[in-house]
């Protein structure tokens, strides 16, 4: 698009459009990092860009330097300023998570029971068995989204008062009634809790996930278990999450909390004139 001389806006939930310096800053901010060694990495990247641009199009200039090639015309950010894991920052358009908390299968709570969790798993994480045990001791009702369980195992699984569903479930009834929300810290769940209000137990598998737990942690509103804390006891780590007050309290008064979204596609489509 760049080399056709078209316009381009970038959208994406942060990770996607990373802020531009030059040298392009490191992702691990927390990680002292040679300045000599991030110019040496947008050289390497820079060399088989302008080796591509010349197969595409000989005639045309290609970006300078590593920060161009992210560069658009918007940006358009699908998550809020507080669960950027980049963020925040100026210069973009911030216009909330855009799946719909509606969709998805319908579920409910059932009784009384506290405290209520709701999780939002993936089955193929290794721990997945230990953090539904751990789940059970503690929780006195539980629902759990782990889309791609199959259906008979997803009923093994379940009792009365701890069911596991195998598909994705509207998330605003649960949220609206749950004390906790355990998740992999994808931005989608963390700012759909934080909208209503719901601390946080987060699980983090890979690095942008890492870097919305952070952010939420920051906030006061999560409690994170990092990837390498391997040898965790689970159950203690939960309890301390439905036990701290202090969290309940931040996620009770995020700015985030009630916050609604807006169309990520008309304010595109605003963008370019239509």
């Amino acid at each position: 698009a760049r080399l056709a001389g078209l316009r381009r806006t970038a959208i994406g939930s942060g990770f996607s459009t990373p802020p531009l310096g030059e040298p392009m800053p490191v992702l691990r901010s927390w990680i002292a990092t040679d300045e000599g060694t991030l110019r040496q990495v947008d050289a390497t990247l820079m060399a088989a860009v302008r080796d591509a641009c010349e197969r595409v199009e000989p005639r045309a200039k290609p970006p300078a330097r590593a920060a161009d090639l992210f560069q658009a015309d918007r940006e358009v950010l699908c998550t809020w300023p507080e669960v950027d894991c980049f963020g925040p920052r100026t210069g973009v358009d911030y216009v909330g998570p855009q799946d719909d908390p509606g969709s998805g299968a319908h579920a409910e709570w059932r009784s009384d029971a506290r405290p209520r969790v709701f999780a939002y798993l993936k089955p193929r994480d290794p721990r997945f068995p230990a953090i539904l045990a751990a789940l059970r001791a503690v929780a006195g009702e539980a629902i759990v989204a782990a889309p791609g369980l199959k259906p008979d195992a997803a009923a093994s699984l379940s009792s009365a008062s701890f069911r596991v569903h195998g598909e994705a479930l509207a998330l605003g009834p649960l949220l609206a009634g749950a004390n906790l929300c355990l998740s992999h810290s994808g931005p989608g769940i963390v700012a759909r809790a934080l909208e209503a209000g719901v601390p946080l137990a987060l699980l983090p598998q890979q690095l942008e996930q890492f870097l919305v737990a952070r952010r939420a942690v920051t906030a006061g509103a999560g409690l994170m278990l990092a990837p390498e804390e391997t040898g965790a006891d689970l159950r203690a780590w939960l309890a301390q999450a439905l036990a701290r007050d202090d969290l309940r309290r931040a996620a009770a008064a995020s700015p985030v909390r009630d916050r609604v979204p807006s169309s990520a596609a008309l304010r595109i489509a605003q963008s370019f004139g239509a």
